[in-house]
């Protein structure tokens, strides 16, 4: 079996979607499937950076259409494109209804740039499946085009959702039509949560519920080492110097967006600061929306520069406890960094209300506790343990290889299921 990855985030870049179609890569080829990708180049400049929107820009630097590693494909990316330019000049109504018929105008600029690579160097191969990982939307409309081109099946794997709690009347009806246009020739659906599995099939309409679909969680891979990276020297000084300076220091070292309850951890941090003569400090590290650094001006919050994977592993034992934020209100996606904090042996502390399955892995897991209060937050601080005892937790669930190998069945009884037309039709979840 041959499969070819379409996906915008890949290493080098250092994010949790390029590390989910890593492990499709590294696992799938241990199942025996051979694995291609197509994925995009990001200068150095870009890999530094501190932007959340990384996908948008285009690489400066790099003239080439695509440059080959082995079995990855890196293209070049136009931030300009001709839908965008269109898009740009419309008035606002007008302009709204336009973007969603062209689906992803701000990344169309990619499109061109894989139909070449592919024309030139992976035409040839005969591919069971494509499997476009999701989003930005354009890897969708890039498979989509591909399998009705060349006739071959392609499977959206949604590691975010299309439609989620936010979309609200118009949007919604014009994210339904946009959905069934981009997802009704499909062959499957892949799903980061099962919350996430749960909300596609309520808004779904009839025809994509019918389709096949799998499960398939990030989870963590226990063979990435944990070791600070020369580029990081100053990051880790700066937070072993807090280690020094106060009782106990708390750590999140995944990106922070608007909707997550960030806001709980700092209150009770501040409340117990307050009212003990133990001082904590709780630290951020990583990307972080402009009005969280803005808003939480606090002696005691610290908002550190993102680090390398291998540094924030590192990290994460070196914190006396890790802090899990909930997003507010929606239940379709778990943080990047849940099953790396779980697998890690240290204190992990959830905020309150948790979505279903993000609470299902807690409660496994003999490190974790969901907080509900300042009371559980205060006696959680009273309760941490000497973190020389920390020890991996070694739950199957967690692990990368564990999801992965659930995909690779799912495409092997998908492979079966479309080479028998008069089997029954496959149901997997």
């Amino acid at each position: 079996m041959r499969v070819l990855l379409l996906t915008l985030y890949y290493p080098p870049l250092n994010n949790i979607a390029s590390l989910r179609l890593q492990a499709f890569e590294e696992f799938l080829v241990k199942e025996g499937i051979q694995v291609d990708v197509i994925t995009r180049h990001y200068n150095q400049e870009q890999l530094n950076n501190t932007s959340l929107l990384i996908a948008n820009e285009s690489a400066e630097s790099f003239k080439q259409s695509y440059l080959k590693k082995d079995n990855i494909i890196y293209t070049n990316f136009d931030k300009v494109s001709f839908p965008l330019k269109i898009s740009q000049i419309l008035p606002p109504f007008i302009k709204g209804i336009f973007n969603y018929l062209m689906k992803d105008v701000y990344h169309y600029g990619w499109l061109k740039y894989v139909n070449e690579a592919f024309e030139k160097e992976l035409k040839s191969n005969k591919y069971d499946f494509i499997i476009a990982s999701y989003g930005p939307p354009i890897s969708l409309v890039a498979a989509k085009k591909m399998s009705e081109k060349y006739n071959i099946p392609w499977i959206a794997d949604f590691r975010d959702i299309f439609i989620d709690e936010r979309d609200k009347s118009y949007h919604l009806f014009c994210k339904k039509i946009v959905q069934n246009q981009l997802l009704k020739n499909a062959s499957g659906f892949l799903f980061s949560s099962k919350g996430m599995e749960d909300y596609f099939f309520k808004h779904a309409r009839p025809p994509l519920k019918e389709k096949p679909f799998s499960l398939v969680y990030n989870g963590v891979n226990s063979t990435h080492v944990a070791m600070i990276a020369s580029k990081d020297n100053a990051i880790v000084k700066q937070f072993q110097a807090l280690k020094q300076s106060y009782n106990k220091v708390l750590l999140h070292t995944g990106s922070l967006y608007i909707g997550q309850d960030v806001d709980f951890f700092i209150k009770a941090l501040n409340k117990f600061n307050e009212d003990n003569k133990e001082q904590i400090a709780l630290v951020f590290i990583g990307l972080a929306d402009k009005s969280y650094v803005k808003t939480h001006d606090n002696e005691k919050i610290f908002i550190l520069d993102k680090v390398q994977h291998s540094t924030s592993l590192y990290l994460q034992k070196l914190a006396d406890a890790l802090v899990l934020p909930v997003w507010n209100g929606r239940y379709t996606g778990l943080s990047g960094k849940t099953f790396e904090y779980l697998h890690s042996g240290n204190t992990v502390l959830c905020g309150p209300n948790p979505q279903e399955d993000l609470l299902f892995f807690v409660l496994q897991s003999s490190n974790a506790e969901v907080l509900k209060d300042y009371a559980s937050f205060k006696l959680a601080m009273e309760n941490l343990k000497d973190q020389t005892t920390i020890k991996r937790v070694e739950l199957n669930i967690l692990q990368r290889s564990y999801w992965v190998h659930k995909l690779a069945n799912f495409l092997k009884e998908l492979k079966l299921k479309s080479s028998d037309s008069g089997r029954e039709k496959l149901k997997i979840g």
